[in-house]
């Protein structure tokens, strides 16, 4: 990993996406050769600092924790030459002029005047941002990598489907009612809506803006990453000099008080799926395990009016009409007339677009806003955030479903527009928002939860994101994932040694023996097929031995514990003459370990469990075990435990 290159790194992923862009139609502009130029730029600015020379421009690269890494950026956010047509098709071919100040921050996280070293992509979005599924009229539509006939959902659809599929690490949407959350819970990947005014927004820095000041407030930009740890970092880096606090803080399990909620009551959304109700309750059962003390289940009555609250909240502001918007201004769109056209296949607008004109048409004018129903669901706003405030406080969390079910079918969406209700609320009450994945359903569709905590507390929705994938896994593939099969044992042969190796099946049968016979100090297994994790017997004879043996052990790759030395699959410790203590060299990957010992006596020929008062652990150097009798033990198993987790270390003692 030391000799990685930003332009390995770079052409990995241009491979990634012409293998998987065919598919699901997620990326709409590419920039590739330059993409590569500029990753060899990056390359040799590193080659030259790490060679002593001083930095040209006085900021080293220690100083850019992003730099060469590629990642994708949502179409209607303002990058320098790209297109920036927020899919609306009057402005088909329009690029933008200028970056905006988010993409600015993210070059300056690894970037130098003379070029660009954060390489960027765009990617597709529905028809001028209005909708939950990413379809327009200039890019076609994006499908979701786990089911094509499904949508990625939006508006940060393409983004979304482009990192599941492995296309990108990461990348930069905007949310104004959940465009984020929605197309990470219908991708399987992690999506965050920061507190309000963490990243900067505003004139010019997305088309459509909100059309009023008083609305910037509700629209955040965020990252969108298959993995929890990459969101902290790509946060900061969104925010540039803007300070996110306690964003570096880590999460204390002591103190952390959990809250859940299942679903809103609203009759006329769809209702919760079972199988979004059983992700839910093996995050609380796993979160009750981890702080020690029972989640509380609530129910916000507010909660069921979300969807107008939204509404009723962004139009309460004298703002021009969307018929207005969408033409820029010079004109305006006739709602019904496009919707009448729509069925004959002649309108230049999509279903969706047209009726929210028609609906937006009946919530502007000024005495539908004067109204008492109108201004109850605007003040019900203000008192739902002062009653999540007040059930928060400084160290909550709230569960609550991204969206009641997995993603539609395309075409899907129409009957089913007050379900966004459940991520549009957080955006109207300031509240950070992160969006984790908890699985696929029994159809291998992927399901999420929103984490809510307080305004300016993000560092605990991220904290609790990254320990629910620690504990649960996180991003699922959408396909299968080709494993290297070559195993690479560190061993030490004092003399010429001939190997043999069995791939064993869990029940134990002998498979399709490997075999080796030359003189090595490391024994590389091409073609290994594991079969699961556990032990494997190593056998090899001398010319003055016949098949001794050693025990191999292939690990998990989400270990409670890994070899210190960098090996993955086993440890063997060298019995030192006149030494007292065996040294385990390994380190922790999960809090609050519990460890036993079976050692095998070769007097009784069994294990036995050894007391755990002769056992220390340090999380620099692994476990010690005093006073260990060499001449008795020879071969160990150190059973691990977090929750209900455990593993299994096999621990031999090499007698040299």
């Amino acid at each position: 990993m030391n000799n990685l290159k930003s332009e390995d790194l770079v052409k990995a992923y241009i491979d990634r996406i012409k293998a998987v862009n065919p598919l699901i139609n997620a990326l709409i502009c590419d920039r590739f050769a330059a993409a590569i130029e500029e990753a060899n730029r990056v390359d040799s600015r590193v080659a030259r600092e790490l060679a002593g020379q001083a930095a040209s421009d006085g900021q080293s690269i220690h100083s850019m924790p992003l730099l060469g890494v590629p990642f994708s950026v949502k179409e209607c956010i303002a990058v320098k030459d790209m297109y920036f047509t927020a899919g609306l098709y009057s402005r088909k071919g329009t690029k933008a002029s200028d970056d905006s100040r988010v993409i600015q921050n993210i070059r300056d996280a690894g970037a130098i005047p003379i070029g660009m070293y954060w390489i960027h992509r765009v990617t597709n979005i529905p028809e001028f941002l209005l909708w939950w599924d990413s379809y327009n009229k200039i890019y076609g539509r994006t499908n979701n990598p786990y089911d094509k006939s499904r949508i990625s959902g939006g508006s940060s659809g393409g983004e979304a489907a482009l990192i599941a599929a492995a296309g990108s690490l990461m990348g930069v949407g905007t949310d104004l009612g959940g465009s984020i959350r929605i197309p990470a819970h219908f991708c399987g990947i992690f999506g965050h809506k920061p507190t309000t005014d963490i990243v900067p927004v505003g004139p010019q820095q997305v088309f459509p803006d909100v059309g009023h000041p008083d609305r910037e407030k509700y629209l955040q930009i965020g990252p969108l990453c298959r993995y929890a740890s990459d969101l902290r970092p790509m946060l900061k880096a969104c925010a540039g000099k803007q300070h996110i606090p306690d964003i570096d803080k880590e999460l204390d399990l002591t103190q952390l008080k959990v809250y859940y909620m299942e679903a809103d009551g609203d009759p006329l959304k769809t209702s919760v799926s079972p199988e979004i109700k059983r992700a839910m309750r093996r995050v609380v059962r796993l979160l009750d395990e981890k702080t020690g003390r029972p989640s509380e289940r609530v129910f916000l009555s507010q909660m069921k009016s979300s969807l107008w609250i939204w509404l009723c909240t962004l139009a309460n502001v004298e703002a021009p009409y969307l018929s207005e918007e969408l033409t820029e201004r010079t004109g305006r769109v006739n709602g019904w007339s496009e919707l009448s056209k729509w069925f004959v296949g002649q309108s230049r607008y999509r279903i969706s677009t047209s009726i929210n004109v028609i609906l937006y048409n009946f919530l502007n004018p000024r005495k539908n806003r004067d109204s008492n129903k109108f201004q109850k669901l605007v003040a019900k706003g203000d008192e739902l955030r002062r009653e999540i405030n007040k059930l928060l406080g400084e160290n909550g969390i709230l569960l609550y479903p991204t969206l009641p079910e997995s993603a539609p079918k395309h075409n899907g969406t129409l009957l089913k527009s007050n379900n966004v209700g459940y991520t549009m609320i957080f955006n109207i009450t300031g509240h950070p928002v992160t969006q984790v994945p908890i699985g696929l359903t029994s159809d291998g569709l992927p399901v999420g939860l929103q984490v809510v905590s307080m305004p300016s507390k993000d560092h605990l929705t991220i904290g609790v994101a990254e320990l629910l994938e620690k504990e649960l896994g996180g991003w699922t593939p959408p396909f299968d994932v080709q494993i290297d099969r070559t195993l690479r044992l560190k061993c030490e042969a004092t003399q010429p040694i001939h190997w043999s190796f069995p791939d064993n099946d869990p029940s134990g049968n002998s498979k399709c023996q490997k075999k080796s016979n030359i003189c090595v100090s490391n024994l590389t297994i091409k073609d290994m097929q594991f079969w699961q994790t556990g032990n494997y017997s190593c056998h090899y004879n001398t010319s003055k031995h016949t098949f001794d043996s050693i025990y191999v052990f292939v690990n998990d790759p989400n270990n409670l514990i890994v070899p210190i030395d960098g090996s993955d699959e086993f440890i063997i410790v060298p019995a030192l003459e006149n030494s007292t203590h065996l040294a385990i060299p390994c380190r922790p990957t999960s809090s609050n370990l519990t460890v036993t010992l079976d050692s095998y006596d070769s007097k009784i020929e069994n294990f036995v469990q050894m007391s755990n008062d002769l056992l220390s652990f340090d999380p620099t150097i692994g476990f010690t075990v005093h006073d260990f009798p060499f001449s008795q033990y020879n071969t160990l198993d150190c059973k691990v435990k977090s929750g209900l987790r455990e593993q299994y270390i096999g621990v031999t003692v090499h007698q040299i």
